[in-house]
């Protein structure tokens, strides 16, 4: 399964003649693919998880919910945490740096609303996580 749209992953995957190449029909690579898949609306809005998740259909396998992937944190983290952060629910980790560059960066709002409705919806509490290449420049 070919997840990033690119032209170039599914020419590498030809050439390296893997069998079954299935993948969302874009960037003029459909020739490339052994099972191209029409790609959803690009006005509608879908996370790149669900957009992913959806290439599953093509093998007959369904989906998972985003509340069926969850992280689980080293005790020993979750302990040290707890203990800066205390204990008032589920911690919602958020990098909103990109060392990949400002235009995969949402905005700041977006953070905010994201945050809001985790607390609302489980009680999160928000830890901003990132390192050095995060920065804004």
């Amino acid at each position: 399964m070919l997840l990033p749209d690119a032209f170039e992953p599914a020419l590498t995957a030809a050439l390296a003649r893997v069998r079954r190449r299935i993948g969302y029909a874009t960037d003029t690579r459909s020739w490339l693919l052994t099972d191209p898949v029409t790609p959803p609306d690009a006005f509608e809005p879908l996370h790149d998880g669900d957009r992913y998740a959806s290439l599953l259909s093509t093998l007959n396998i369904d989906p998972p919910h985003a509340e069926d992937v969850l992280l689980e944190m080293p005790r020993a983290a979750l302990q040290r945490a707890r203990t800066l952060l205390g204990d008032h629910g589920p911690l919602l980790g958020i990098v909103p740096g990109c060392a990949n560059g400002p235009a995969k960066r949402w905005p700041a709002a977006s953070y905010a609303v994201l945050a809001e409705r985790m607390a609302e919806r489980w009680g999160a509490v928000t830890v901003i996580l990132g390192g050095p290449q995060d920065r804004v420049v």
